[in-house]
Parts: C-alpha cells; structure tokens; sequence
C-alpha cells in the first residue's frame, strides 16, 4: 500500500485509513492502523484480540498485529477493553519492549475509541467479505448448475437418440442377427440411461437429507464380479481390461448397503475406463486394513493410466454438477454428479474417500469404508450367480397385474409367460378390489403398481386387507408394489398400507423373478 501522510490525530488517522478500504486489502489497512495506535501510545507492539466462548469457557483470538520490532514484549503492556453496546468485543493489547507503558486518561480514551472503530470496520469488512463470497459462491453455482444442465440435455439425449435409432432400425430389418444386435445396443443405452436418472434421484435426495443407507449381509466377491459385468461393456470398448485383486483376508461375506457400495466402485470404475486410453488396464483393489470384533474396515483402491487431474482440479471432484474441467464433458461426456454421490454414501458409510493424481500419468481413487462381519456362510456360487434364474413352474398359479398402463401390463405379463402362470389383470385399484371381493381366495400373488387413476394401489391395498380381516377372504395373498417412486419414504407407505414387497421401475429381470419366488415361498 501506498505510503500516507497522517494528520497527527489519533481518530482521524485511523478513519482515513480504515474508511472505503477493500475487503481484499483490509488486513494491510488494519496492521497500518495499529502501527499508528501504537506510536500514538508509545508502545513498540500492538495487537487486536476478539473473545468467543468455547466448551463455556472464554477465549481470545488475535486477528491482527503490528510490531515495531521482533521479540518478546515483557517490559509493559496496558490492555484497552472494546466495548460493543453493554459487552465486551475483545481488546487492545499494547506492549513495550522496555520500561514501563503509562497511558494518561485522554491517550487511554482515545485508545478506547481507536479501537472500537477498529474494531467496527473488522465487523463490517467480515460483514462485506460473507456476502461478497455468497454471491460469487452462488453465481458459479449457477453457472455450474447451468453446464450440468446443458450436459444432462447432452447425456439423456445421447442413450435416448440410441434407443429410439435402434428401435426403427430392428423393425426395419429383415435379418434377425441385425435385429438382435440393434436390441443388445438398446438394452445397453437404456441401461446407461437408468444410471443418469438415478443419479439425478441420488442428488435429489442427498439436497432434501432423505438420502439413507440400507443394511444387509451379501456375497461381497460375488458383488465384486457383479461390478465387473456392469463395467464390461465400457471397457470392451477399447479394448480394455479390468484387474482385481482382492485381498485373502476379506470375509466371504459382509453387512452393509450393496447397492451403494456397487454404486461407488462404479463410479470410479467407469470413469478410469472413460479417462484411460484404448488397450489400458485398470486396477480394482480390495485391503482389509482394520479389524475389530463386530466388523472390518476395507480399503478400495481404483488405479488407471489415463489423461489425469491437475491439483486445481482435484479440488472440484467432489462437487454437485461439476467436473475437473469444463472441457471435460465436450470430450469424454457425464454429468458431473458420480463423484459427489460417492463422496456422500463413503461419509454415511463412516469413511472417506481422496484422490492422487498427476497430468498425463493417471489417477488413484481410493476410498475406506467401515462394514459389519456376519457369521452366516450360506453362499452361492459365482456361477449360479452368473447363471439365468431357473426357470420356476408357477402353472398352479393364477396372479393379478394390477396396472393402468397397458405396455406395462404386456411387460410384466411377458416376463412371466414361460412360467406357466395364470395372470389376470386389472387397470386401476378399484377394479382390482372388485376381482378380490368377487373372486375369495383365488390368487396367490398381486402385483400392484401404486400411482393409478381412480384408486391406486395404496388404496387398494388397505381395501384388499379389510377384506381379509372381515373374513370375506381367507387367503392373504402377497401384494408386491411396483412402482418408479423408489425413495425410502415411499417404499415405507407401501409397506405400512399392507403390501409385502416393493419392486422399483424400470423393472429388472432377475429381481422380479426373485421377489415373486420369494413372496410365494413364505
């Protein structure tokens, strides 16, 4: 800062210099303004100090000092109290190196009044710096929010304008290798397509804190070779391959969300494989690096060869619609929400996760996650897990699809069709009870989506346990929801209505044939 010419006033000095000064620059301003309380007084140091409470004790805190010259000030020191309305603010600590600090009655007032102006302009330059910050913080907020959005537009457009494509080209064949080849592609962008409105849900939630985590014991290799499948794809595109090693002292089996932990490693997995180049490999790494009676922490480790991050970068990872560079998503795609998802579930799942990374010589995610032991050893095996869910014969069945849209009733029906199962539908709650009250004892499974006309399956549900109470009906038949509201809250509601299971939409082969089994097995 530029040197000044001061009057010789005490009070006047210190406003001149305090009044207008930039945020950016006031910690100059503030020092310059204590060197002259300082010679004004006679001291060789002076310092400002702010109280604040801490575990019910008071502590002090200096924010700013000027010195006239290095060492210990033990000779004199005179404390000037500041006071702000009927309390004490903080203080203005003289020193002198030697001899004693006399302060007659105007110098000390004077003092006084120096620093309650002082300490006045740090109020209002903190006041000036919080709301200077919220609007930069909220304009790049914006902005960021922006780009996600136009990516988001690019990311759904990019799967749907496969699938839609797809779809004309499979009716236009006439070859059944072509047409096969044309539904393979649009299962897989319709799968890339589920994954991105996921993750919209996943940030939804985490915004409104209605983001929780499941428990329950699961095949952790088994998991592992799950992620594996999921990601093939992606690196079958370059020619990439996927390495695991898994360390010999993990159980077999662990307790904790799966479908979360799957989510993470996912992620990660997914962009090495978009960031490497084509014939790279990438490194899954699995470590057991604490252990305790009850539970086990695990190190996951996803190491690639890929373009890398710079240190800038590294500090944009994490957060909500933003990647490492703008240009990033014009040339590799995403929306910018899988990191900042991960980042979330890893804190719920009481650990961590960072990132080491150099430009041009790839990158190491590595998170920790502590999960519970299980003494259960009731496994399958990678193979049957692999394998097509046996072909169940239902022909003694008869089920009722409850369901208002009519390609979902064609869908549901066709997955059941090989079972030999009876199915009957019905297009909203209303009719469904109908068939239930006209019909005592006759199905053995309902399913039952919940957002209908006329009465939804909620509704319907309670309707269809009266009815069973009263003792109109003795059979109590498994109600299983399906439905696209998939938050936590609304599985709850379906539950508590008196439905036994719940199975999210878009609908999963494997799952639905595994809830239907289980549901008629109780």
């Amino acid at each position: 800062m530029k040197e000044q010419n001061y009057s010789g006033s005490l009070l006047s000095d210190v406003v001149s210099l305090l009044a207008g000064t930039e945020y950016q620059k006031f910690c100059n301003a503030a020092e310059k303004a204590l060197a002259i309380l300082g010679k004004h007084t006679g001291a060789d140091r002076a310092s400002i100090w702010k109280n604040f409470e801490q575990n019910e004790e008071k502590q002090y805190s200096q924010l700013y000092q000027w010195a006239e010259q290095a060492g210990e000030m033990i000779a004199g020191k005179r404390e000037v109290p500041i006071i702000i309305g009927k309390e004490q603010w903080g203080f203005i600590m003289l020193e002198k190196s030697s001899g004693a600090l006399m302060l007659d009655q105007q110098t000390r007032q004077e003092a006084e009044a120096a620093g309650l102006l002082l300490a006045s302009a740090i109020i209002q330059n903190q006041t000036i710096k919080n709301l200077t910050m919220e609007k930069e913080e909220a304009i790049f907020g914006s902005e960021a929010k922006s780009r996600f959005l136009a990516n988001m537009s690019h990311e759904i457009r990019t799967p749907l304008n496969a699938i839609m494509g797809m779809t004309v080209i499979a009716l236009k064949s006439k070859e059944s290798e072509k047409a096969e080849e044309c539904l393979q592609k649009i299962n897989n962008a319709s799968k890339h397509l589920h994954r991105i409105i996921n993750d919209v849900l996943d940030v939804s939630k985490i915004e409104a804190q209605k983001f929780e985590l499941a428990s329950a014991a699961f095949d952790f290799k088994k998991m592992i070779y799950n992620v594996q499948e999921l990601t093939a794809a992606k690196a079958a595109e370059n020619n990439q391959e996927l390495l695991i090693k898994i360390a010999d002292d993990i159980p077999d089996r662990i307790v904790t969300d799966e479908v979360r932990l799957t989510q993470i490693i996912t992620n990660l997995l997914s962009n090495a494989f978009k960031f490497s180049g084509k014939g790279e490999a990438v490194v899954l790494e699995v470590k057991l690096i604490e252990e305790t009676e009850n539970s086990i922490q695990l190190k996951v480790t996803v190491t690639d060869h890929g373009i890398g991050i710079t240190e800038k970068q590294r500090h944009r990872l994490f957060r909500e619609f933003e990647q490492a560079d703008k240009g990033i998503a014009a040339a590799y795609g995403g929306t910018g929400l899988g990191l900042a998802i991960s980042k979330n579930i890893v804190e719920l799942m009481e650990g961590h996760i960072s990132v080491e990374s150099e430009p041009g010589k790839g990158s190491i995610f590595t998170f920790d996650i502590w999960v519970d032991k299980t003494q259960s050893n009731n496994m399958d095996t990678y193979d049957e897990y692999m394998a097509e869910p046996e072909q169940e014969d239902l022909s003694n069945y008869t089920f009722l699809v409850v369901e208002d849209i009519e390609v979902n009733r064609e869908i549901i029906i066709e997955f059941l069709k090989n079972t030999g199962v009876t199915c009957e539908s019905a297009e909203n709650g209303q009719e469904a009870v109908e068939k239930v009250k006209a019909n005592p004892g006759k199905y053995d499974l309902i399913l039952m989506d919940v957002l209908m006309p006329i009465m939804d399956g909620k509704q319907a549900t309670i309707k269809i346990r009266e009815l069973e109470t009263d003792g109109r009906v003795q059979h109590k038949a498994p109600i299983i929801a399906l439905t696209a509201s998939a938050f936590t809250e609304d599985v709850e509601e379906c539950l508590r209505s008196g439905m036994d299971d719940h199975i999210a939409k878009p609908i999963e082969y494997r799952e639905f044939m595994s809830k239907i089994i289980k549901n008629l097995k109780r």
